[in-house]
This record gives C-alpha cells, structure tokens and sequence, in this order.
C-alpha cells in the first residue's frame, strides 16, 4: 500500500509542474466562473476528450496559433497600400521676420530691412498614398510568419501527448484502486465471517477467548485497511480531475475494466519507431526551417528597396481666421507622384557576422537532433525492457495470489473439520492480503511502463 501512495504521489508532482504554470495565467474572472457541481462518469476516451476540451495548457496553445495567424496579416500589410489624410490650421501668433540687405529695391528706407513673407493664418489638407514595390524581405517575413504558425500547432500536439500521459496514468490508478476496493470488501466479509463463526464456537466452550480476540484484531485491521483504501481511491480520482482539468468540486465516476486493459499490454513490444509520430523532430525540422529562413532574411537585406508614392492636396493663407473656412480659389491644389530607392551598401559587416550566427545555429539543432534520437532509442529500448520484466512479475505475482487463494480455502476447511484454529485462517488471510498488494503493484507498474513506451512510440 505505502509503495502504491508513493507512485501516486510521484505521478501527482511530476504533473503539477505543468498545471500550476496553467494555474499562473487563469485570470480573474475564472473565480466568478459558474460553481454548479457537475456528475459525470467517464470512460478512458471520454476522459482523454475532456482534457482536450478543457486543458488551460491547449487553449493558450490555441490562443498562441491565432496570435500566429495574425502575425501573418500584420506581414501581409506591409505590402499593402497605405493611405493616409492629414490637415492642419495654423494661427502664426509671431511671424518670423526675413532680413534683407537693401530696403530700396522694395521702395523701403536704404539700409537692411525685416520684412515678412507669412500670412498670419495658413491651412492645408492632404491625401498621400504609399505603396512598397520590392522589397525582397518582405516575401521572406511572410513565409517565416506562415512557418511560424506551423510551429505553434505541432508544440499545440506535444501538449496533447503530455495530457494523453497524464490522464491515462490517472485513470489507471482509478481502476486499480477499484478493483482493490472490491477485493478488500470481499476480504472484510471473510473475515467477519470467521469471527461470527469463533464467537460462536467460543460460547459452546470450543475455542478459547484468544481467538475471538486474534480474529477480531484481524477484522479491525482490514476495515482500517478499507478506510485507506477509500482515501486512496479518493486521492486518485482528485488526481485524474486535475490531469483533465476537471473543478475538484465536480463528482466523477470512471467506467471501464482493467479486464479491457490487461490483454493487450504487449501489443506495442515489437513495434518500430515511426519519426513521424514525434513531435519533436518535426519541431527539429521547423526550426531549422525558421533559421533557413533568417538566413534569407539576412541576406535579404542586401537587396534594395523600392517604393511609390503620390500624394494631393490643397492650402491657404489669409490674414483673417473667418477667410481661412472659405474654400474658394484661396486655396491652391498641389499634387505629386514619385519613387523612393533605397540600398544599404555597407553596413560594416554586420551582416556577414550575422550570417554566421544563424549557420551555427543551424550547427547545434542538427546536435540537438541527433541527441534526441539517442534519447528516444534509449526510452524505447527502457520502456520496452521494463515492460518485459514487469510482465513476468506480473505473471508470478498472479500465481503467488492464486496460491495464496487457495491456501485460505484450505485452511477454512480445515478449521471447519476442527484440524486447525483460526490463527492459521488469519495468517493465510495476511499472505493473502500481501499477495494482493503486490499483484496489484504490478499491474499498476507493468500499466505505467505500457504508457511510456507508447509515449516512446509516439502513440499517446
């Protein structure tokens, strides 16, 4: 029993790392969420459905994509035309004052003079288009944004596996438990049954008061024993809401039968490595693709730039603010049109250094690649031994509690025929009891190395 807590709680930790970085993004309003208690009862796949539906991890995931996607139109744009309107209404309080050398070519006093050329009002309105021709840069950026949003969707599957671990291992433990609990029930009728029978045989003078006493010792130890077991099978249903992102204050009832589970626990033992069924190297491919494209980005900036625009318009000038609203011949229509080039020639060297930067980037992913490689082989080739070697536990546990079964039947019958006392009935109910525990520390063993080597294979 302590070695099923301790795996339980093992299981527990090693997902909450996941879910309280969850927990940090939930906002506020999700306390004044609807506090309704729910019922429900589940099967694995229906479990698996609503994680999906519900993990906090796969909406950000989501959301991400979307933020994805609108990078791409926010690249799109730049090659968009852009139109914009601009107007002004300037009062010149203090006209500046232009000097000029000799007043008489004006009919003004000899000697230098400050005149204006400035009305005191002026306005003007604008219409101005600008449109990129080339810029080789800008195809790159689109294509790194789209890139980018593929990205996000394979690290959206990751996610999914690692929720597909999680609420499998969970719902494994329900089942376990259960199980458990049904056999521990049938263990504590045995046993009140026995103490029914010695209680009896005490009153007729048949057996001494010790062994009333030993088999009620017994009985208490096995209804302490179904206590435990209940807080255990409560601890793993808490487990499995929080692997589904499930509120703990909903009732959940897990269907389904390790009779369903336990046939094919070797179905996956000779199966090959697909690369394509992990992630990961996808996510290797990607980014190694996005460096690529860097590259070109880089390199893209070697080439010049092109750009058109065209602009219309009108302004004005008078002395008096009322005259500056009369839209009449006052005001005078401009309108023009041209090209902008722009080529950075040198920009010392920078370029190139950057260059070298993203090809040794691409250096240590190709590393990178090659070790995760060696690290799936080896957790395959972990999974798959372990997988091996609890089987055969497995099997010689079944059988010691099969023996175990039978030499509780045995001693009934003898305790019957009054060849035996009960102390030999409650200490093959004990051995029985431990043999029970360690089948089932098995099969829950023998269930988790089944999951890893699925999530190995890429097939959670």
């Amino acid at each position: 029993m302590k070695k099923v807590i301790a795996q339980l709680f093992a299981v527990f930790l090693l997902s909450t790392s996941s879910m309280l970085a969850q927990n940090d993004s939930t906002s506020f309003a999700g306390s004044l969420t609807d506090d309704t208690r729910a019922v429900a009862s589940y099967n694995l796949q229906e479990c698996l459905r609503y994680a999906l539906e519900n993990s906090e991890t796969l909406k950000k995931a989501q959301y991400q994509e979307r933020i994805a996607q609108a990078e791409i139109g926010e690249r799109l744009a730049v090659g968009l035309p852009k139109v914009s309107i601009e107007a002004n209404a300037v009062d010149n309080l203090r006209i500046p004052r232009v000097f000029l050398p000799d007043g008489t070519l004006f009919g003004l006093p000899p000697g230098p003079v400050a005149v204006t050329f400035q009305t005191k009002y002026s306005g003007s309105a604008n219409l101005q288009v600008n449109q990129l021709v080339f810029d080789f840069s800008y195809f790159v950026g689109v294509k790194a944004a789209r890139t980018f949003l593929e990205l996000t969707k394979k690290q959206g599957e990751l996610s999914k596996q690692s929720i597909a671990e999680g609420v499998t291992k969970a719902y494994y433990a329900v089942l376990i438990n259960q199980e458990r609990m049904q056999l521990v029930q049938l263990n504590v009728m045995r046993l009140d049954s026995i103490l029914k029978d010695t209680k009896t045989l005490n009153a007729n003078g048949l057996v001494e008061k010790i062994d009333v006493m030993r088999a009620e010792v017994a009985v208490n130890n096995m209804r302490t024993e179904v206590k435990k077991m209940e807080q255990m099978q409560e601890l793993t249903l808490q487990l499995l809401k929080f692997q589904m992102g499930m509120p703990v204050r909903d009732l959940l009832t897990v269907v389904g039968s390790l009779r369903e589970v336990t046939p094919n626990l070797l179905e996956d033992i000779n199966t090959p490595l697909e690369k394509s069924k992990r992630v990961e190297f996808a996510l290797g491919q990607m980014n190694i693709t996005m460096q690529e494209l860097n590259a070109r980005y880089i390199k893209s900036l070697y080439y010049p730039r092109l750009y058109a625009f065209g602009s219309v318009g009108a302004n004005t000038g008078q002395n008096n603010f009322g005259d500056l609203w009369r839209f009449n011949d006052r005001w005078f229509r401009n309108a023009s049109v041209g090209l902008s080039f722009q080529w950075n020639i040198f920009d010392g060297f920078r370029r190139r250094h950057s260059l070298e930067k993203v090809r040794l980037e691409i250096l240590k992913i190709k590393e990178d690649e090659k070790s995760l490689q060696k690290s799936i082989d080896f957790e395959i080739e972990k999974a798959k031994t372990m997988l091996k070697s609890n089987m055969e536990d497995l099997e010689i546990q079944k059988r010691n509690m099969q023996l175990a079964m039978d030499v509780v039947a045995l001693a009934q019958v003898k305790y019957k025929n009054g060849t035996s006392t009960n102390l030999e009935i409650i200490n093959a109910q004990a051995a029985y009891k431990e043999a029970e525990n360690n089948y089932y520390n098995a099969l829950y063993n023998t269930l988790l190395n089944k999951v890893e080597l699925q999530k190995a294979l890429g097939k959670l």
